[in-house]
């Protein structure tokens, strides 16, 4: 079939690249640097649990408000592409790197590529006091989890990005090995002040 042009695949999009922008411009500049001719460009998303009425929904929000991640075959760094677009205020990385993401920063942006710049339900297996997944996310220390919240569904987990140790409520589904429930906040204060007042 002529005329039709092969989409990159992830392998060849060498180049890793990440802007701050003005919160609330992400998703235009993404579609504007593909209009421009940039393989890839989102604004990461995540998916969770909120209930409403009593009724659990999923909502899909802003990973990394402020940022787009740009992945492209060639170096984009002495090109206009990046620039010139109202709202973008800096590159993140360094000059000395010709501002290609690198480390964790590139580690945890592949992971976004992976997952096509949306972050699902996670799978969480909780053992104990351990909780367990099969996730790359947590794979290499890229995450983890702080808090679990059983009955809406969600876990507050914590990586590293752009120099910045950040948090935020992803949806989950929790599986128990140990077959012993997961103790909500409350129930996880009342337990202690209960084993408190016994000693």
């Amino acid at each position: 079939m002529e005329g039709l042009v092969k989409a990159p695949s992830k392998d060849e999009l060498r180049y890793v690249y990440c802007l701050f922008c003005q919160t609330g411009r992400c998703n235009i500049i993404s579609e504007l640097l593909k209009i421009r001719g940039i393989d890839q460009a989102f604004s990461p998303k995540i998916v969770c649990h909120e209930r409403k009425q009593g009724v659990l929904y999923q909502v899909t929000r802003d990973l990394l408000p402020g940022y787009v991640f740009v992945y492209d075959r060639e170096d984009l760094m002495n090109t206009d592409l990046l620039w010139g677009i109202e709202g973008v205020i800096r590159r993140v990385g360094r000059l000395e790197n010709r501002f290609q993401l690198e480390g964790s920063d590139l580690a945890f942006a592949r992971y976004l590529q992976a997952k096509e710049g949306v972050l699902g339900i996670v799978q969480l297996v909780q053992e104990g006091d351990q909780v367990l997944t099969d996730d790359p996310l947590f794979e290499g220390q890229l995450g983890r989890v702080l808090r679990l919240d059983a009955r809406k569904k969600r876990a507050k987990i914590q990586y590293d990005f752009d120099g910045e140790t950040r948090s935020t409520w992803i949806g989950c589904n929790i599986l128990y090995r140990s077959g012993e429930p997961v103790l909500t906040e409350r129930e996880t204060v009342q337990k202690f002040m209960k084993s408190e007042l016994s000693l």
